[in-house]
């Protein structure tokens, strides 16, 4: 039964290469948090590893969210609805997980004693539009 759903996903390996590749990089990134008196050459190469490794995923999702919209837009019925039908999916499927480790921080924040000030705007974005980042996400 696993094997029929595993050929009929119609995976693409090149993608599914350049995803592993891009965990593996920013896993590597990550490692400087536990290892931080890593060699220098060594930390570098695996700050770079965590920079391209973000930038592989954000290829990866505008090819893979483009596709979807270059298929929506070949058909026959394709209105402006069906994009905003696509994007209320979207952030259906991306909000919620944002909401809960946004609360899941603070709580921790709070827990640890961390100065939390001007939390209510990361619920709409804004620090994002600021000239500096405030330093809730450390």
């Amino acid at each position: 039964m696993i094997d029929n759903q595993i050929n009929r996903t119609n995976r693409i390996f090149g993608l599914d290469l350049m995803r592993a590749t891009a965990i593996l990089m920013v896993l590597c990134s990550h490692l400087l948090w536990i290892y931080p008196n890593a060699n220098h050459i060594v930390s570098q190469v695996f700050t770079l590893f965590g920079f391209w490794g973000v930038e592989i995923f954000f290829v990866l999702s505008g090819f893979l969210i483009g596709k979807i919209l270059y298929k929506l837009y070949l058909q026959e019925d394709f209105t402006i609805k069906t994009v905003f039908y696509f994007l209320k999916r979207r952030w259906f499927r991306t909000l919620p997980n944002y909401i809960f480790v946004l609360l899941l921080n603070i709580v921790i924040g709070i827990f640890i004693g961390f100065s939390i000030t001007a939390v209510g705007c990361y619920f709409f974005f804004l620090p994002y539009f600021a000239s500096t980042l405030k330093s809730f996400f450390p």
